[in-house]
């Protein structure tokens, strides 16, 4: 290897990177020693009971940064110097929120088991969320695909070797699509273990429900729905994170009662995600609107674009992209989903159609403003448990 000599162009360079790498080197070792203040400030204040996130601090922060920049006469912009610590802050707060899961995984009984039935995308980031942050959480998996063995053992402690095994846990989680959901519980309703808290992950719940009441009643059932996913499936893209900050829906069983309720909100917590109890014909009204009908409306985009295509190159920005991200989804999924909640969306496609009508006739008179006004105030509105 030739070295670079000292005072040539690549010499210089080559101290330049010097210096970047021990500067990298010094901010990530005061990363972390902030990141160890950073957990520790959340401690004293959960002992306190105050807010974890506090705003105003945030504001004095990067206001101050921004100031002190200024006075320095730093090469970067006060607005540069606020972004950069806002992001960096956002990310701290991720950070506290996982802190705060891990604590909560602690203080979990070590006698609980968990069996994940599907070990999917769904049931796969479940495992991870609870290897992260609930270790103490015994995991046993089933999955009826099955799963190389180096994959299964990032996920679950065991892998049982039939579904009968895996039932004999404290805690159940049913993690395939609605129609298979359906016929285990129908198929294995003899073989959960009395006073076993079983839950499932499927995407409409008043077909999953339904058959979950023939369940004997030593069964506690609470049927969910986490509202989050990727565009891709499979146990390869399972992740921790994923229902972090999410809702989770949960819809009890009366015969099950409160204490069912209450111990699932609390292991859906420690995945990170917000628990939102709700009836299943609640639940499938709206999920038909601000879930499976933007499904369908990417799908029946992609496909005017692909009509359009056939006629000569399309060209397109990321808007399009993103709001075709949809029909990148999982066929057999959607196709059951469409099979327990036909009613509801085939409403909420009528709806989305007379809207369509309305804007057609208004775009027609060239006037329509209202429309784009109350859409507008609507998004302003709608806020995300994250706060974005």
């Amino acid at each position: 290897m030739i070295k670079a000599k000292k005072n040539t162009p690549r010499g210089k360079l080559a101290r330049l990177r010097r210096q970047i790498d021990a500067l990298d080197s010094e901010l990530l070792e005061l990363l972390s020693r902030r990141a160890a203040v950073v957990a520790e400030v959340g401690r004293e204040k959960r002992r306190a009971k105050l807010e974890i996130h506090d705003k105003s601090r945030e504001d004095t922060i990067l206001e101050r940064l921004s100031r002190l920049n200024e006075e320095r006469g730093g090469p970067l912009s006060g607005e540069t110097i606020r972004k950069i610590w806002a992001s960096l802050m956002e990310q701290y707060r991720v950070f506290e929120r996982e802190e705060l899961l891990r604590e909560k995984g602690r203080e979990t009984e070590q006698r609980k088991t968990v069996a994940i039935i599907g070990l999917g995308l769904m049931g796969g980031s479940v495992a991870l969320a609870l290897r992260e942050y609930a270790p103490r959480y015994r995991r046993i998996g089933f999955d009826p695909a099955g799963l190389p063995a180096p994959l299964a053992r990032k996920l679950v402690h065991r892998v049982a070797a039939s579904p009968e095994e895996a039932l004999r846990a404290d805690v159940v989680i049913l993690a395939m699509p609605v129609g298979a959901i359906r016929d285990f519980l129908r198929r294995y309703r003899g073989s959960f273990l009395p006073g076993s808290l079983v839950m499932d992950l499927g995407s409409t719940k008043r077909a999953i429900c339904a058959e979950a009441e023939r369940l004997p009643r030593s069964v506690r059932f609470v049927g969910g729905h986490p509202l989050a996913g990727k565009a891709v499936s499979g146990a390869a893209n399972a992740d921790a994170g994923l229902f972090r900050d999410r809702p989770f829906v949960l819809v009890g069983r009366k015969a099950s009662g409160v204490a069912a309720l209450t111990e699932a909100s609390e292991l859906v917590a420690l995945l990170g995600a917000v628990p939102i109890p709700l009836s299943a014909e609640r639940h499938d009204q709206v999920l038909a609107v601000t879930s499976h009908l933007p499904q369908l409306a990417s799908v029946a985009l992609a496909l005017v674009g692909r009509n359009r295509a056939r006629t000569g190159p399309l060209v397109f920005g990321p808007a399009f992209v993103e709001l075709t991200r949809l029909a990148l989804s999982d066929y057999e999924m959607w196709r059951d989903i469409a099979r327990s909640n036909a009613d509801d969306i085939i409403e909420a496609l009528k709806e989305y159609q007379r809207v369509l009508n309305v804007l057609r006739g208004t775009i027609r008179r060239g006037a329509f403003r209202r429309q784009f006004r109350e859409a507008k105030e609507f998004r302003e509105k709608l806020v995300l448990p994250s706060g974005r």
